[in-house]
């Protein structure tokens, strides 16, 4: 995906470029293993949306905790991600 993509979905000016690319990274990695796989390739639009949305929430959410309390990950998150999840039994 690229940051321009990511740029359009937070609706940013052109900045923070390397920081958007580190939590683009780290999204993907995230939803790899949540999933407990690597992402297809190309990727399915539920989990290009589940990465935006972490992206997102991670942008501005920059720490664990605020005094809000604790942040989780995005309402839908789960639900875009479940039917990707490997189940090992």
């Amino acid at each position: 995906m690229a940051v321009s993509n990511i740029w359009d979905h937070l609706n940013l000016p052109d900045q923070d470029e390397a920081l958007l690319e580190d939590l683009a990274a780290a999204a993907w990695a995230y939803v790899g293993n949540v999933i407990g796989a690597p992402v297809p390739d190309p990727a399915p639009p539920e989990l290009e949306q589940a990465v935006r949305m972490l992206i997102g929430h991670w942008y501005e959410n920059r720490e664990g905790t605020s005094a809000d309390g604790v942040r989780s990950v995005p309402f839908g998150f789960d639900e875009l991600v479940q039917s990707y999840r490997k189940w090992v039994v």
